[in-house]
């Protein structure tokens, strides 16, 4: 997808990303406060969709990548999805981790979110585990399968 740029979160846009945030996860939307804001190592970064000369938020990914490196969330507007954007998010995460010296991964997904695995599978993540009732469901709890890059 043409005219997106990625970048670091900066405090004028969190508001854009919990917006989205509480649109794509309802269950379990993040505050202001879980969105890393660190101008000097940059942990969280937006996608920015350009039309008519504004900029909008269409996606993010927030994570830690000190001696491991670990995904917490990663998001896409729903009418973005399927069309690169977690790709270039993600891939924006592994620069920044191979600039941290990062060679392990790790995140977690929710066990019945089979788009999302396949494309964890796809950038090379395998399934080490699972935690018991981990997520929120409108039904109870639902599992996370654990995965991990090398």
């Amino acid at each position: 997808m043409q005219d997106i740029t990625i970048v670091p979160l900066t405090k004028d846009r969190i508001r854009e990303v919990t917006e989205l945030d509480s649109q794509l996860f309802p269950l379990d939307n993040w505050s202001e406060a879980c969105f890393p804001i660190n101008e000097e190592q940059p942990l969280t970064y937006l996608a920015l969709h350009t039309v008519s000369g504004k900029q909008k938020v269409i996606g993010y990914c927030t994570f830690v990548a000190i001696i491991e490196g670990e995904l917490h969330r990663i998001g896409t507007a729903p009418g973005y999805q399927r069309k690169g954007v977690a790709q270039q998010l993600l891939n924006e995460m592994f620069i920044v981790g191979q600039k941290n010296g990062i060679e392990k991964w790790f995140l977690e997904v929710r066990a019945s979110n089979r788009a999302a695995i396949r494309f964890y599978e796809k950038n090379g993540f395998k399934p080490v585990g699972r935690r018991k009732n981990y997520y929120k469901s409108e039904t109870g709890r639902e599992d996370a399968l654990v995965m991990s890059k090398e």
